[in-house]
Protein backbone atom coordinates (compact mmCIF):
# COMPACT_ATOMS: atom_id res chain seq x y z
CA UNK A 1 0.00 0.00 0.00
CA UNK A 2 0.93 3.65 -0.74
CA UNK A 3 1.40 5.55 2.48
CA UNK A 4 -1.54 8.54 1.58
CA UNK A 5 0.99 11.44 3.25
CA UNK A 6 3.56 10.72 1.26
CA UNK A 7 2.06 10.56 -1.64
CA UNK A 8 -0.11 13.48 -0.96
CA UNK A 9 3.05 15.78 -0.39
CA UNK A 10 4.77 14.26 -3.62
CA UNK A 11 1.77 14.91 -5.71
CA UNK A 12 1.43 18.38 -4.55
CA UNK A 13 5.08 18.94 -5.24
CA UNK A 14 5.05 17.72 -8.60
CA UNK A 15 0.99 17.51 -9.87
CA UNK A 16 1.03 20.16 -11.77
CA UNK A 17 4.23 19.97 -14.14
CA UNK A 18 3.43 16.13 -14.20
CA UNK A 19 2.60 14.60 -17.58
CA UNK A 20 0.61 11.32 -15.87
CA UNK A 21 -1.75 14.28 -14.20
CA UNK A 22 -2.34 16.41 -17.57
CA UNK A 23 -3.19 13.07 -19.04
CA UNK A 24 -5.31 11.86 -16.59
CA UNK A 25 -7.34 15.57 -16.82
CA UNK A 26 -7.34 15.51 -20.46
CA UNK A 27 -9.20 11.55 -20.09
CA UNK A 28 -11.66 13.21 -17.74
CA UNK A 29 -12.54 16.29 -20.30
CA UNK A 30 -12.80 13.46 -22.80
CA UNK A 31 -15.68 11.68 -21.13
CA UNK A 32 -17.58 14.58 -21.66
CA UNK A 33 -16.63 15.02 -25.31
CA UNK A 34 -14.23 17.71 -24.34
CA UNK A 35 -14.87 21.19 -22.88
CA UNK A 36 -12.97 24.49 -22.52
CA UNK A 37 -11.77 24.88 -19.09
CA UNK A 38 -8.27 24.88 -17.76
CA UNK A 39 -6.43 22.68 -15.71
CA UNK A 40 -7.69 22.11 -11.84
CA UNK A 41 -6.15 24.44 -9.58
CA UNK A 42 -4.26 22.70 -6.61
CA UNK A 43 -4.99 23.47 -3.00
CA UNK A 44 -1.91 21.73 -1.30
CA UNK A 45 -1.16 24.55 1.63
CA UNK A 46 -3.25 26.33 4.40
CA UNK A 47 -3.86 29.96 2.68
CA UNK A 48 -4.87 27.86 -0.39
CA UNK A 49 -7.58 26.80 1.57
CA UNK A 50 -8.86 29.01 3.72
CA UNK A 51 -9.03 31.65 0.88
CA UNK A 52 -11.33 29.14 -0.93
CA UNK A 53 -13.11 27.92 2.15
CA UNK A 54 -12.10 24.39 0.83
CA UNK A 55 -10.58 22.82 3.70
CA UNK A 56 -13.37 19.78 4.30
CA UNK A 57 -13.89 19.49 0.32
CA UNK A 58 -12.01 17.19 -1.80
CA UNK A 59 -13.23 18.86 -5.10
CA UNK A 60 -14.99 22.35 -5.80
CA UNK A 61 -16.34 24.31 -9.31
CA UNK A 62 -16.51 27.94 -9.43
CA UNK A 63 -19.20 28.00 -12.58
CA UNK A 64 -18.80 31.88 -13.14
CA UNK A 65 -14.95 31.90 -13.87
CA UNK A 66 -15.29 27.93 -14.92
CA UNK A 67 -12.30 26.88 -12.43
CA UNK A 68 -12.05 23.53 -11.05
CA UNK A 69 -10.22 23.04 -7.46
CA UNK A 70 -8.98 19.58 -6.12
CA UNK A 71 -7.62 19.67 -2.41
CA UNK A 72 -4.90 17.24 -3.09
CA UNK A 73 -5.14 16.20 1.18
CA UNK A 74 -8.48 15.57 1.59
CA UNK A 75 -7.98 13.78 -1.80
CA UNK A 76 -5.58 11.29 -0.41
CA UNK A 77 -6.79 11.67 3.07
CA UNK A 78 -10.61 10.15 1.66
CA UNK A 79 -9.68 7.88 -0.64
CA UNK A 80 -5.87 6.45 0.30
CA UNK A 81 -4.06 4.09 0.87
CA UNK A 82 -3.90 2.91 -2.65
CA UNK A 83 -2.47 0.01 -3.96
CA UNK A 84 -0.41 1.82 -6.87
CA UNK A 85 -0.85 4.74 -9.34
CA UNK A 86 -3.20 2.98 -11.66
CA UNK A 87 -5.77 3.33 -8.49
CA UNK A 88 -4.68 7.05 -7.84
CA UNK A 89 -5.11 7.88 -10.95
CA UNK A 90 -8.35 6.10 -11.10
CA UNK A 91 -9.87 7.84 -8.12
CA UNK A 92 -8.33 11.29 -9.37
CA UNK A 93 -10.40 10.58 -12.89
CA UNK A 94 -13.21 9.97 -11.36
CA UNK A 95 -13.27 13.00 -9.31
CA UNK A 96 -12.20 15.55 -12.31
CA UNK A 97 -15.14 14.01 -14.73
CA UNK A 98 -17.36 15.04 -11.46
CA UNK A 99 -15.80 18.55 -11.45
CA UNK A 100 -16.29 18.92 -15.20
CA UNK A 101 -19.98 17.58 -14.82
CA UNK A 102 -20.90 20.60 -12.86
CA UNK A 103 -19.93 22.45 -15.67
CA UNK A 104 -21.08 20.43 -18.64
CA UNK A 105 -24.03 18.67 -17.00
CA UNK A 106 -25.45 21.21 -13.98
CA UNK A 107 -25.78 23.50 -13.25
CA UNK A 108 -23.95 24.44 -16.47
CA UNK A 109 -24.10 27.94 -16.05
CA UNK A 110 -24.18 30.90 -12.97
CA UNK A 111 -27.55 31.66 -13.54
CA UNK A 112 -28.77 27.91 -13.64
CA UNK A 113 -26.80 27.52 -10.86
CA UNK A 114 -28.47 30.40 -8.69
CA UNK A 115 -31.90 29.50 -9.42
CA UNK A 116 -31.65 25.74 -8.77
CA UNK A 117 -30.48 27.67 -5.12
CA UNK A 118 -33.54 29.78 -5.03
CA UNK A 119 -35.68 26.94 -5.88
CA UNK A 120 -34.27 24.88 -3.38
CA UNK A 121 -34.75 27.29 -0.70
CA UNK A 122 -38.13 28.63 -1.10
CA UNK A 123 -38.91 24.42 -0.43
CA UNK A 124 -36.35 24.55 2.36
CA UNK A 125 -36.75 28.32 3.89
CA UNK A 126 -32.78 28.45 5.00
CA UNK A 127 -30.24 29.06 2.42
CA UNK A 128 -27.17 27.29 3.93
CA UNK A 129 -29.33 24.13 3.90
CA UNK A 130 -31.11 24.84 0.40
CA UNK A 131 -27.68 24.94 -0.94
CA UNK A 132 -26.42 22.04 0.84
CA UNK A 133 -29.17 19.94 -0.77
CA UNK A 134 -28.93 21.68 -4.40
CA UNK A 135 -25.40 20.49 -4.30
CA UNK A 136 -26.37 16.72 -3.52
CA UNK A 137 -29.56 17.09 -6.33
CA UNK A 138 -26.31 17.61 -8.90
CA UNK A 139 -24.04 15.16 -7.88
CA UNK A 140 -26.59 12.48 -8.15
CA UNK A 141 -27.03 13.86 -11.83
CA UNK A 142 -23.74 14.08 -12.51
CA UNK A 143 -22.46 10.40 -11.12
CA UNK A 144 -25.77 8.72 -12.55
CA UNK A 145 -24.81 9.94 -15.98
CA UNK A 146 -20.85 8.79 -15.47
CA UNK A 147 -21.46 5.61 -14.21
CA UNK A 148 -24.66 4.62 -16.75
CA UNK A 149 -22.61 6.18 -20.16
CA UNK A 150 -18.79 6.00 -19.37
CA UNK A 151 -19.16 2.96 -16.74
CA UNK A 152 -17.12 4.38 -14.49
CA UNK A 153 -17.29 2.96 -10.63
CA UNK A 154 -18.28 6.24 -8.93
CA UNK A 155 -19.31 4.46 -5.95
CA UNK A 156 -16.09 3.70 -5.05
CA UNK A 157 -15.73 6.99 -4.11
CA UNK A 158 -18.44 7.06 -1.90
CA UNK A 159 -17.68 3.26 -0.49
CA UNK A 160 -14.34 4.88 1.21
CA UNK A 161 -16.00 8.35 2.27
CA UNK A 162 -18.95 6.14 3.82
CA UNK A 163 -16.37 3.38 5.38
CA UNK A 164 -14.07 6.43 7.35
CA UNK A 165 -17.08 8.31 8.36
CA UNK A 166 -17.17 8.15 12.29
CA UNK A 167 -21.00 7.84 11.87
CA UNK A 168 -23.48 7.25 9.69
CA UNK A 169 -25.96 10.20 9.65
CA UNK A 170 -29.81 9.86 8.21
CA UNK A 171 -29.25 12.00 6.04
CA UNK A 172 -26.00 10.06 4.55
CA UNK A 173 -27.96 7.21 4.99
CA UNK A 174 -30.38 8.19 2.54
CA UNK A 175 -28.35 9.66 0.31
CA UNK A 176 -26.09 6.56 -0.10
CA UNK A 177 -29.50 4.65 0.12
CA UNK A 178 -30.38 6.65 -3.20
CA UNK A 179 -27.12 5.53 -4.90
CA UNK A 180 -27.57 2.39 -4.27
CA UNK A 181 -30.78 1.76 -5.80
CA UNK A 182 -30.00 3.61 -9.00
CA UNK A 183 -26.62 1.76 -9.70
CA UNK A 184 -27.87 -1.59 -8.08
CA UNK A 185 -24.13 -1.68 -5.87
CA UNK A 186 -23.86 -2.19 -2.31
CA UNK A 187 -22.15 1.18 -0.04
CA UNK A 188 -23.80 1.18 3.31
CA UNK A 189 -22.90 -1.41 5.79
CA UNK A 190 -25.64 -3.94 6.96
CA UNK A 191 -27.51 -1.51 8.96
CA UNK A 192 -31.38 -1.47 9.11
CA UNK A 193 -32.88 0.97 6.63
CA UNK A 194 -36.36 2.53 8.45
CA UNK A 195 -39.58 1.77 6.03
CA UNK A 196 -40.17 5.41 6.18
CA UNK A 197 -36.37 6.21 4.62
CA UNK A 198 -36.60 3.15 1.92
CA UNK A 199 -40.46 4.89 0.52
CA UNK A 200 -38.48 8.01 0.38
CA UNK A 201 -35.16 6.60 -1.46
CA UNK A 202 -37.64 5.39 -3.77
CA UNK A 203 -39.54 8.70 -4.34
CA UNK A 204 -36.12 10.00 -4.76
CA UNK A 205 -35.14 7.39 -7.40
CA UNK A 206 -38.00 8.56 -9.30
CA UNK A 207 -37.03 11.97 -8.71
CA UNK A 208 -33.86 11.42 -10.60
CA UNK A 209 -34.68 9.61 -13.44
CA UNK A 210 -37.42 11.74 -14.52
CA UNK A 211 -34.93 14.88 -14.45
CA UNK A 212 -34.05 16.68 -17.11
CA UNK A 213 -32.82 20.29 -18.09
CA UNK A 214 -36.14 21.64 -18.63
CA UNK A 215 -37.65 20.17 -15.05
CA UNK A 216 -35.06 20.69 -13.10
CA UNK A 217 -36.02 24.08 -11.08
CA UNK A 218 -39.39 21.50 -10.20
CA UNK A 219 -37.62 18.42 -9.22
CA UNK A 220 -35.05 19.75 -7.56
CA UNK A 221 -37.97 21.43 -4.92
CA UNK A 222 -39.38 17.75 -5.13
CA UNK A 223 -35.64 16.21 -4.12
CA UNK A 224 -35.52 19.06 -1.22
CA UNK A 225 -38.92 18.67 0.38
CA UNK A 226 -37.75 14.94 0.94
CA UNK A 227 -33.78 15.31 2.03
CA UNK A 228 -34.89 18.61 4.09
CA UNK A 229 -36.69 16.03 6.40
CA UNK A 230 -32.88 14.50 7.46
CA UNK A 231 -31.19 17.37 7.46
CA UNK A 232 -30.10 18.72 10.46
CA UNK A 233 -28.02 21.53 12.17
CA UNK A 234 -24.96 19.04 12.68
CA UNK A 235 -25.28 17.72 8.70
CA UNK A 236 -24.36 21.71 7.76
CA UNK A 237 -21.12 21.77 9.73
CA UNK A 238 -20.11 18.82 7.57
CA UNK A 239 -19.25 20.28 4.63
CA UNK A 240 -20.05 17.34 1.25
CA UNK A 241 -17.13 16.20 0.50
CA UNK A 242 -16.68 15.32 -3.09
CA UNK A 243 -17.84 19.10 -4.18
CA UNK A 244 -19.00 22.36 -3.22
CA UNK A 245 -19.53 24.94 -5.37
CA UNK A 246 -16.37 27.64 -4.61
CA UNK A 247 -18.01 31.03 -3.85
CA UNK A 248 -17.60 32.60 -0.71
CA UNK A 249 -14.85 34.58 -0.66
CA UNK A 250 -13.51 34.62 -4.44
CA UNK A 251 -16.20 36.43 -5.35
CA UNK A 252 -16.39 39.11 -2.66
CA UNK A 253 -13.09 39.31 -2.34
CA UNK A 254 -11.24 39.66 -5.35
CA UNK A 255 -11.99 42.00 -8.20
CA UNK A 256 -11.77 39.60 -11.31
CA UNK A 257 -13.95 37.07 -10.11
CA UNK A 258 -16.27 39.16 -8.35
CA UNK A 259 -16.44 40.70 -11.62
CA UNK A 260 -17.30 37.56 -13.49
CA UNK A 261 -19.91 36.57 -11.82
CA UNK A 262 -21.72 39.91 -12.02
CA UNK A 263 -21.29 39.21 -15.98
CA UNK A 264 -22.84 35.65 -15.65
CA UNK A 265 -25.77 36.86 -13.20
CA UNK A 266 -26.93 38.94 -16.19
CA UNK A 267 -30.44 38.86 -17.06
CA UNK A 268 -32.01 37.36 -13.65
CA UNK A 269 -33.59 40.60 -12.81
CA UNK A 270 -36.33 38.92 -14.48
CA UNK A 271 -37.45 35.03 -14.08
CA UNK A 272 -36.00 32.80 -16.47
CA UNK A 273 -36.90 29.53 -18.27
CA UNK A 274 -38.34 27.14 -16.10
CA UNK A 275 -39.44 29.71 -13.63
CA UNK A 276 -43.28 30.19 -12.90
CA UNK A 277 -43.95 33.50 -15.51
CA UNK A 278 -41.23 33.37 -17.27
CA UNK A 279 -40.24 36.76 -18.22
CA UNK A 280 -41.83 38.50 -15.40
CA UNK A 281 -39.93 41.01 -12.61
CA UNK A 282 -38.03 39.67 -10.33
CA UNK A 283 -38.83 41.11 -6.96
CA UNK A 284 -36.32 42.64 -5.90
CA UNK A 285 -36.05 41.87 -2.07
CA UNK A 286 -35.38 37.92 -3.74
CA UNK A 287 -32.89 39.29 -6.33
CA UNK A 288 -31.06 41.07 -3.07
CA UNK A 289 -30.98 37.84 -1.26
CA UNK A 290 -29.56 35.98 -4.51
CA UNK A 291 -26.73 38.36 -4.95
CA UNK A 292 -26.15 38.24 -1.26
CA UNK A 293 -26.38 34.41 -1.32
CA UNK A 294 -23.85 33.78 -4.09
CA UNK A 295 -21.57 36.49 -2.38
CA UNK A 296 -21.72 38.33 -6.01
CA UNK A 297 -22.76 41.78 -3.91
CA UNK A 298 -21.37 42.83 -0.74
CA UNK A 299 -23.95 44.37 0.64
CA UNK A 300 -27.73 45.39 0.30
CA UNK A 301 -27.28 48.31 -1.98
CA UNK A 302 -24.48 47.21 -4.28
CA UNK A 303 -27.50 44.43 -5.20
CA UNK A 304 -29.79 47.18 -5.19
CA UNK A 305 -27.76 48.98 -8.02
CA UNK A 306 -27.29 46.15 -9.86
CA UNK A 307 -30.89 45.19 -10.16
CA UNK A 308 -31.67 48.26 -11.63
CA UNK A 309 -28.70 48.18 -14.29
CA UNK A 310 -29.99 44.90 -15.05
CA UNK A 311 -33.72 45.22 -15.77
CA UNK A 312 -32.04 48.76 -17.45
CA UNK A 313 -29.56 47.02 -20.33
CA UNK A 314 -31.60 46.07 -23.11
CA UNK A 315 -33.44 49.05 -22.65
CA UNK A 316 -30.52 51.79 -22.96
CA UNK A 317 -28.44 52.44 -25.58
CA UNK A 318 -25.01 50.49 -26.08
CA UNK A 319 -23.03 51.57 -29.05
CA UNK A 320 -24.42 54.80 -31.34
CA UNK A 321 -25.42 53.98 -34.81
CA UNK A 322 -22.25 56.27 -36.45
CA UNK A 323 -22.18 55.75 -40.17
CA UNK A 324 -19.24 56.66 -41.92
CA UNK A 325 -19.74 58.14 -45.72
CA UNK A 326 -17.31 61.51 -46.18
CA UNK A 327 -16.69 61.73 -49.42
CA UNK A 328 -18.70 59.16 -50.98
CA UNK A 329 -22.23 60.07 -53.02
CA UNK A 330 -25.02 59.10 -50.81
CA UNK A 331 -28.65 58.47 -51.85
CA UNK A 332 -30.73 61.43 -50.22
CA UNK A 333 -34.34 61.13 -51.41
CA UNK A 334 -36.72 60.53 -54.30
CA UNK A 335 -37.62 63.16 -56.88
CA UNK A 336 -39.33 63.26 -60.70
CA UNK A 337 -37.09 62.51 -63.67
CA UNK A 338 -37.58 64.59 -66.98
CA UNK A 339 -35.85 63.20 -70.30
CA UNK A 340 -35.18 67.23 -71.17
CA UNK A 341 -33.58 67.89 -67.86
CA UNK A 342 -31.90 64.79 -66.75
CA UNK A 343 -28.92 62.08 -67.97
CA UNK A 344 -30.86 58.79 -68.69
CA UNK A 345 -28.85 57.08 -66.64
CA UNK A 346 -30.43 58.89 -63.50
CA UNK A 347 -34.19 57.33 -64.20
CA UNK A 348 -34.47 54.63 -62.07
CA UNK A 349 -37.34 52.59 -63.76
CA UNK A 350 -38.12 50.22 -60.56
CA UNK A 351 -39.17 53.06 -58.75
CA UNK A 352 -40.96 54.34 -61.70
CA UNK A 353 -43.46 51.09 -62.89
CA UNK A 354 -44.40 51.25 -59.28
CA UNK A 355 -46.60 54.43 -60.02
CA UNK A 356 -48.20 52.45 -62.42
CA UNK A 357 -48.19 53.27 -66.34
CA UNK A 358 -44.71 54.72 -66.91
CA UNK A 359 -44.80 58.57 -68.51
CA UNK A 360 -41.86 60.36 -69.14
CA UNK A 361 -41.67 63.44 -67.61
CA UNK A 362 -45.15 62.89 -65.39
CA UNK A 363 -44.39 59.28 -63.36
CA UNK A 364 -40.63 58.88 -64.08
CA UNK A 365 -38.25 59.35 -60.77
CA UNK A 366 -34.85 59.37 -59.89
CA UNK A 367 -33.05 58.63 -56.57
CA UNK A 368 -31.22 62.05 -55.17
CA UNK A 369 -27.94 62.09 -54.27
CA UNK A 370 -25.53 64.03 -51.85
CA UNK A 371 -21.98 63.89 -50.88
CA UNK A 372 -21.63 62.09 -47.77
CA UNK A 373 -20.32 63.87 -44.65
CA UNK A 374 -18.60 62.17 -41.73
CA UNK A 375 -22.26 61.96 -38.56
CA UNK A 376 -20.43 60.94 -36.31
CA UNK A 377 -18.23 64.15 -36.39
CA UNK A 378 -21.76 66.25 -36.69
CA UNK A 379 -23.00 64.55 -33.45
CA UNK A 380 -22.16 65.96 -29.72
CA UNK A 381 -23.29 63.86 -27.20
CA UNK A 382 -24.89 66.06 -24.52
CA UNK A 383 -23.82 65.86 -20.84
CA UNK A 384 -27.03 64.35 -18.87
CA UNK A 385 -28.76 66.03 -15.03
CA UNK A 386 -31.53 63.84 -13.97
CA UNK A 387 -33.97 64.73 -11.43
CA UNK A 388 -36.08 62.41 -9.61
CA UNK A 389 -38.91 62.68 -7.87
CA UNK A 390 -38.30 61.63 -4.15
CA UNK A 391 -41.31 62.10 -2.23
CA UNK A 392 -43.65 59.66 -0.35
CA UNK A 393 -45.68 59.47 -3.39
CA UNK A 394 -43.88 57.13 -4.85
CA UNK A 395 -42.36 54.01 -3.18
CA UNK A 396 -38.96 53.44 -1.75
CA UNK A 397 -36.70 52.25 -4.76
CA UNK A 398 -34.32 50.40 -2.20
CA UNK A 399 -37.54 48.06 -1.16
CA UNK A 400 -39.82 47.87 -3.80
CA UNK A 401 -39.44 48.31 -7.76
CA UNK A 402 -39.64 52.28 -8.43
CA UNK A 403 -40.32 53.20 -12.09
CA UNK A 404 -38.89 56.51 -12.08
CA UNK A 405 -35.92 55.19 -10.71
CA UNK A 406 -35.79 52.46 -13.45
CA UNK A 407 -36.42 55.44 -16.18
CA UNK A 408 -33.62 57.61 -14.77
CA UNK A 409 -31.58 54.55 -14.85
CA UNK A 410 -32.01 53.98 -18.70
CA UNK A 411 -31.37 57.46 -19.07
CA UNK A 412 -28.02 57.72 -17.29
CA UNK A 413 -26.94 54.20 -18.89
CA UNK A 414 -27.61 55.54 -21.98
CA UNK A 415 -25.94 58.48 -22.05
CA UNK A 416 -22.82 57.11 -20.25
CA UNK A 417 -22.42 54.22 -22.73
CA UNK A 418 -22.86 57.41 -25.70
CA UNK A 419 -19.64 58.96 -24.26
CA UNK A 420 -21.57 61.55 -21.90
CA UNK A 421 -21.50 62.48 -18.70
CA UNK A 422 -24.23 62.65 -16.03
CA UNK A 423 -25.54 64.19 -13.03
CA UNK A 424 -28.16 63.26 -10.35
CA UNK A 425 -30.73 65.02 -8.04
CA UNK A 426 -32.95 63.13 -6.07
CA UNK A 427 -35.39 66.20 -5.18
CA UNK A 428 -38.66 66.10 -1.73
CA UNK A 429 -38.99 69.50 -1.99
CA UNK A 430 -36.45 72.92 -2.90
CA UNK A 431 -35.33 72.47 0.75
CA UNK A 432 -34.66 69.04 0.56
CA UNK A 433 -32.62 67.64 -2.28
CA UNK A 434 -29.67 65.59 -2.75
CA UNK A 435 -27.26 66.67 -5.78
CA UNK A 436 -24.34 64.98 -6.96
CA UNK A 437 -21.69 68.15 -6.75
CA UNK A 438 -20.53 67.38 -10.36
CA UNK A 439 -20.64 64.78 -13.34
CA UNK A 440 -19.57 61.46 -13.59
CA UNK A 441 -19.29 58.49 -16.20
CA UNK A 442 -19.40 56.33 -13.61
CA UNK A 443 -22.64 54.65 -13.42
CA UNK A 444 -22.43 52.72 -9.92
CA UNK A 445 -21.21 56.97 -8.37
CA UNK A 446 -25.17 57.70 -10.53
CA UNK A 447 -26.97 54.88 -9.12
CA UNK A 448 -26.15 55.90 -5.25
CA UNK A 449 -27.65 59.08 -5.58
CA UNK A 450 -30.57 57.74 -7.63
CA UNK A 451 -31.33 55.42 -4.78
CA UNK A 452 -31.33 58.34 -1.92
CA UNK A 453 -35.24 58.51 -0.33
CA UNK A 454 -36.55 60.05 2.72
CA UNK A 455 -39.29 62.31 2.43
CA UNK A 456 -40.76 64.40 4.71
CA UNK A 457 -42.10 67.23 3.36
CA UNK A 458 -45.72 67.14 3.34
CA UNK A 459 -46.09 68.80 -1.02
CA UNK A 460 -43.53 68.04 -3.64
CA UNK A 461 -41.56 71.15 -4.54
CA UNK A 462 -38.92 71.32 -7.61
CA UNK A 463 -35.24 72.69 -6.80
CA UNK A 464 -35.39 75.29 -9.38
CA UNK A 465 -31.83 76.86 -7.63
CA UNK A 466 -30.36 73.73 -8.47
CA UNK A 467 -30.82 73.81 -11.85
CA UNK A 468 -30.23 77.41 -12.35
CA UNK A 469 -26.65 76.90 -10.78
CA UNK A 470 -25.85 73.73 -13.51
CA UNK A 471 -26.77 76.33 -16.36
CA UNK A 472 -24.78 79.02 -14.24
CA UNK A 473 -21.82 76.79 -13.30
CA UNK A 474 -19.28 78.05 -15.65
CA UNK A 475 -17.44 74.45 -15.22
CA UNK A 476 -20.28 73.38 -17.05
CA UNK A 477 -21.20 75.41 -19.75
CA UNK A 478 -18.41 74.29 -22.15
CA UNK A 479 -20.53 71.54 -23.39
CA UNK A 480 -24.03 70.61 -24.24
CA UNK A 481 -26.75 69.77 -21.51
CA UNK A 482 -29.84 67.56 -21.64
CA UNK A 483 -31.86 68.31 -18.63
CA UNK A 484 -34.73 64.80 -17.78
CA UNK A 485 -37.01 65.76 -15.34
CA UNK A 486 -39.14 62.84 -13.81
CA UNK A 487 -42.20 63.33 -11.95
CA UNK A 488 -45.45 61.36 -10.82
CA UNK A 489 -48.13 64.17 -11.30
CA UNK A 490 -49.12 67.69 -12.74
CA UNK A 491 -45.75 70.17 -12.92
CA UNK A 492 -47.88 73.18 -12.96
CA UNK A 493 -46.10 74.50 -9.69
CA UNK A 494 -42.59 74.63 -11.38
CA UNK A 495 -43.78 77.06 -13.90
CA UNK A 496 -45.73 79.24 -11.27
CA UNK A 497 -43.27 79.10 -8.39
CA UNK A 498 -41.30 82.28 -7.26
CA UNK A 499 -37.67 82.31 -8.50
CA UNK A 500 -34.88 85.02 -8.31
CA UNK A 501 -37.71 87.91 -8.54
CA UNK A 502 -39.32 85.72 -11.57
CA UNK A 503 -40.80 82.32 -12.31
CA UNK A 504 -39.77 79.06 -13.00
CA UNK A 505 -41.33 79.77 -16.36
CA UNK A 506 -38.82 82.32 -16.69
CA UNK A 507 -36.04 79.94 -15.56
CA UNK A 508 -37.13 77.49 -17.94
CA UNK A 509 -37.28 80.09 -20.98
CA UNK A 510 -34.28 81.70 -20.10
CA UNK A 511 -32.64 78.15 -20.15
CA UNK A 512 -34.14 77.13 -23.52
CA UNK A 513 -33.03 80.46 -25.09
CA UNK A 514 -29.20 79.45 -24.20
CA UNK A 515 -29.79 76.72 -26.99
CA UNK A 516 -27.55 74.21 -24.96
CA UNK A 517 -29.67 71.17 -25.57
CA UNK A 518 -33.21 71.04 -24.05
CA UNK A 519 -34.41 68.49 -22.29
CA UNK A 520 -37.52 66.20 -21.61
CA UNK A 521 -40.17 65.58 -19.12
CA UNK A 522 -41.29 62.64 -18.08
CA UNK A 523 -44.70 62.97 -16.37
CA UNK A 524 -47.27 60.69 -14.54
CA UNK A 525 -50.07 62.91 -15.48
CA UNK A 526 -52.83 64.10 -18.49
CA UNK A 527 -52.51 66.71 -21.13
CA UNK A 528 -53.08 70.24 -19.08
CA UNK A 529 -52.14 73.81 -19.45
CA UNK A 530 -48.67 73.10 -17.95
CA UNK A 531 -47.73 70.68 -20.20
CA UNK A 532 -48.56 72.75 -23.37
CA UNK A 533 -46.95 75.37 -21.97
CA UNK A 534 -43.99 73.01 -21.54
CA UNK A 535 -44.12 72.44 -25.03
CA UNK A 536 -44.05 75.65 -26.24
CA UNK A 537 -41.06 76.45 -24.35
CA UNK A 538 -39.83 73.92 -26.66
CA UNK A 539 -39.52 70.87 -24.05
CA UNK A 540 -40.14 67.42 -25.10
CA UNK A 541 -42.84 65.96 -22.45
CA UNK A 542 -43.85 62.63 -22.11
CA UNK A 543 -46.98 61.59 -20.35
CA UNK A 544 -48.17 58.16 -18.70
CA UNK A 545 -51.20 57.05 -17.42
CA UNK A 546 -48.95 54.33 -15.19
CA UNK A 547 -45.67 54.10 -14.41
CA UNK A 548 -44.81 50.78 -15.75
CA UNK A 549 -45.13 52.98 -19.01
CA UNK A 550 -42.04 55.27 -18.16
CA UNK A 551 -39.94 52.03 -19.04
CA UNK A 552 -40.46 52.59 -22.78
CA UNK A 553 -41.26 56.48 -22.71
CA UNK A 554 -37.55 56.52 -21.23
CA UNK A 555 -35.96 54.23 -23.92
CA UNK A 556 -37.59 55.99 -26.67
CA UNK A 557 -36.79 59.45 -25.54
CA UNK A 558 -33.38 58.61 -24.32
CA UNK A 559 -32.79 56.89 -28.13
CA UNK A 560 -34.07 60.24 -29.74
CA UNK A 561 -31.08 61.87 -28.06
CA UNK A 562 -28.23 59.31 -27.54
CA UNK A 563 -28.35 57.06 -30.64
CA UNK A 564 -30.86 59.54 -33.23
CA UNK A 565 -30.07 57.81 -36.39
CA UNK A 566 -30.83 54.54 -34.84
CA UNK A 567 -33.96 56.15 -33.61
CA UNK A 568 -34.79 57.64 -37.02
CA UNK A 569 -34.48 54.71 -38.84
CA UNK A 570 -36.46 52.66 -36.19
CA UNK A 571 -39.43 55.73 -37.05
CA UNK A 572 -38.97 55.46 -41.00
CA UNK A 573 -39.41 52.20 -40.39
CA UNK A 574 -42.42 52.18 -38.16
CA UNK A 575 -44.06 54.82 -41.13
CA UNK A 576 -43.32 52.35 -43.91
CA UNK A 577 -45.41 49.65 -41.70
CA UNK A 578 -48.57 51.94 -41.85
Amino acid sequence: MLNYKIVSARIIEISAKSRGFAQVWGQARRLWGEVALRSPKLLGTEADLAQYEMSGEIGGFSIPTKETFINLDKFMEQFGPFKDEDEINLFMKMLMAHEIGHHKMIPYDFKSSLLLQEAAAKTVGDRGKANHITNLYEDLLINLTLAKRNGLPVEALYQRITEKNEKISPLWQIYMRVYEKLLDVEILPKIEIPAEMETDADRVVQIIRESRPLNYLQKVQEFAAIFNKYMTDQDMTVPNPLDGEVKSKAPAEQPGRKASAKKAAEGLGKRQKGEPVQGQIRPIKEYQEMMAAAGIASDVKEATIMYYLDLARDLSIKFPLHPRSAGEEVIEGVDFWDPAEHDISDLDMLLSSQMGPTIPGVTTLRRTKTEGHDIKASFEAPNLVVYVDASGSRPDPNNALSYPVLGATIWLQSAINSGAKVRVVTFDSRKKFNAMPGFTRDINEAMRYILTYGPSEPQTTFPLEDLRDVYDNEGFRRDPLRTVVIYDDEVKYILTDKFNGGTGEDLLMQIQSEGRGGGDFLLGCGESEATRKLRDLGFKVHLMRNWSEIVKAAADSAEAIYDPYRHLQKLQQQEYNK
